[in-house]
């Protein structure tokens, strides 16, 4: 009995997905790096934040705990776990009991990647990284609009429901993570009106001619 061609092409898809997540090139897999020089360590996480973000840089710093050099954790990500952004910024503010430890962005840094790049001892990035913000999004938001309609809710009742579910978590996230130290807080609140029902995009520039109080120093 021949094969019908469609295995063939499923097959071949298949393949180039386990090629794609084995060589970084599907989006999702996540690198961690350690440069060495004189003056500092550079630690690089370049993917979501999502395990192992966390586990991956508890072992890299822990290995360097007896180290003098400052640590300069450089950041490429567009975010993802909430809870998993929360143990990256306790591992760092564990760390700074003892070293400085800078955040640098040289290419893109959105959702939650931006509290993780707040943590830092000073805060750089290069002219045109790009920066996204935007309002906590729950992955269980299909789940939640199901049970809704199960219940027969009127759909603008169910829409004010999701709505105030989501703006009571971003507040809750922007106090606790957003409020870093040298933010402007005026700029603060105008971004976290802006953000509703949308993302925001800014370049490490534009952040600092708005004087947000995000970015310490271009480089």
């Amino acid at each position: 009995m021949q094969t019908p061609r469609y295995f063939y092409f499923l097959y071949a898809l298949l393949a180039a997905a386990v090629l794609a997540r084995a060589f970084g090139l599907d989006g999702y897999s996540s690198r961690l790096s350690v440069t060495e020089r004189p003056d500092r360590v550079v630690v690089r996480w370049s993917g979501p934040v999502e395990p192992p973000m966390h586990e991956e840089l508890t072992a890299a710093l822990a290995r360097r705990r007896s180290d003098t050099r400052p640590i300069v954790l450089t950041i490429g990500s567009l975010g993802g776990s909430v809870a998993e952004g929360g143990r990256v910024i306790e591992l760092i503010r564990q760390m700074q009991r003892t070293h400085s430890v800078d955040t640098f962005v040289d290419s893109h840094c959105g959702s939650m990647c931006v509290p993780i790049f707040l943590t830092g001892t000073r805060r750089t990035a290069g002219p045109k990284a790009n920066f996204m913000f935007h309002e906590v999004r729950f992955r269980d938001r299909d789940e939640i609009r199901r049970k809704l309609r199960e219940i027969d809710l009127a759909t603008d009742e169910a829409r004010k429901i999701e709505q105030t579910r989501i703006a009571m978590a971003t507040d809750d996230l922007f106090r606790a993570y957003f409020e870093a130290p040298r933010v402007n807080r005026s700029w603060l609140t105008g971004m976290r009106k802006s953000i509703t029902g949308t993302d925001v995009w800014l370049t490490a520039a534009e952040l600092m001619e708005q004087r947000s109080g995000v970015i310490d120093a271009l480089e």
